[in-house]
């Protein structure tokens, strides 16, 4: 019983060494070049504003202080750092995965919720997939870690949730019924009250069609409650993960809301082995990790990275603002921009593969119905 459900529901996904390092890579360099979050503003407020979740910030009488949540963010940058490096990996992922934790949880108590938490729990389950196997100093090190794909499956049924928990409250609020125009109300929110205002929002303004939004509705929800079903096959969880990709491609152009936080996670769920089989790293790099000064860059280079944060933004965000005060948008919109490619790259593939499964069968029993008609 135990092989069967190792078979058949952990290990269904197909992982190797280089393609969870690429994974890892990505996934440190979008962080840190990109991502790295600002939790002081929670120090800053009031006591009274203060109301953590159930959890253990209960115990804690307010925010902590502005100084211990800058301790919090150089340590997430540094283990960031260490996990691009793939340096002591696990150590790296859990120390992001706990850190990450303890700053989500300063500032849902502070009564600001988001949705960027599945990307810390990507850190920890992939901390077992043996993701600083390859291009890494533990490898350069001769620390072996076998890959494994259940971290994989995990994920992806945590993702299932975490989308069932986004589409159940639209059901409840009448996303289904007809003639809400949900989603065009939410633009208009956006569009109004929180002046996001930039890229095609003023085109989304416009459109009056209710037909279209009304179709708007009903895709948000199926997108994001079917994935709870879709995440039970390999295939088709690929083809979700894409379709959503690309949906918020159209939620950054139109309601300028990024998603960049769910995009890492959908990385998780491609193939990188092809492209990293093509990626030579150098010799010498094995002989420059091994080198007894490693920890010291790594700790320098990450609170060198988490003031740069602190003071302008992070790395590239502050490089863009240097020509334009839309850096941030510009940014995760590119980053967007890319996945949604590499998804629609991906689906134009599986329709191209459907159509041919279609076709070949009435191709042949077109050709068996000719060679047996009578001459």
């Amino acid at each position: 019983m135990t092989a069967w459900f190792d078979e058949h529901v952990l290990d269904r996904w197909t992982v190797t060494a280089k393609g969870l390092a690429l994974l890892r890579v990505l996934y440190a360099s979008v962080a840190l070049l990109t991502s790295l979050p600002d939790w002081r503003w929670a120090g800053r407020l009031p006591h009274a504003v203060w109301a953590p979740p159930l959890g253990l910030l209960r115990v804690v009488p307010g925010a902590p202080p502005v100084a211990v949540i800058t301790v919090l963010q150089d340590a997430l940058a540094v283990a960031l750092v260490a996990l691009l490096v793939g340096w002591r990996t696990r150590i790296a992922s859990w120390t992001v995965a706990v850190v990450g934790t303890v700053g989500s949880g300063i500032i849902y108590s502070s009564g600001n919720l988001d949705h960027g938490f599945l990307p810390v729990l990507m850190a920890a389950l992939m901390s077992f997939s043996g993701w600083g196997a390859a291009w890494s100093v533990d490898a350069a090190r001769g620390r072996i870690t076998e890959v494994a794909a259940w971290p994989i499956t995990m994920l992806a049924w945590c993702l299932g949730l975490a989308m069932l928990g986004a589409a159940w409250p639209k059901v409840d609020a009448g996303w289904l019924r007809v003639g809400t125009h949900a989603a065009r109300g939410h633009l208009v929110e956006e569009y109004v009250v929180n002046h996001r205002q930039q890229l095609l929002a003023d085109q989304a303004m416009r459109l009056s069609s209710g037909r279209l939004w009304e179709l708007l509705d009903y895709l948000t929800v199926v997108l994001e409650g079917g994935f709870v079903l879709a995440v039970l096959w390999v295939r088709s969880t690929r083809v979700f993960v894409a379709a959503a990709a690309v949906f918020h491609l159209a939620i950054i152009l139109m309601m300028n809301i990024s998603f960049v936080s769910n995009l890492v996670v959908y990385a998780a769920f491609v193939d990188w082995t092809w492209l990293a089989s093509r990626v030579r790293v150098p010799a010498w790099s094995r002989a420059v990790a091994a080198r007894p000064v490693i920890p010291g860059v790594v700790v320098v280079a990450g609170i060198g990275a988490a003031v740069l944060s602190d003071r302008a933004g992070p790395p590239l965000v502050a490089l863009v603002g240097l020509f334009t005060d839309r850096s941030l948008l510009l940014v995760h919109t590119a980053l967007i921009v890319a996945g949604a490619t590499v998804a629609i790259v991906f689906l134009a593939r599986e329709c191209g593969t459907l159509a041919r499964s279609l076709l070949v069968p009435a191709r042949r029993a077109r050709r068996a119905s000719g060679a047996t008609a009578p001459g």
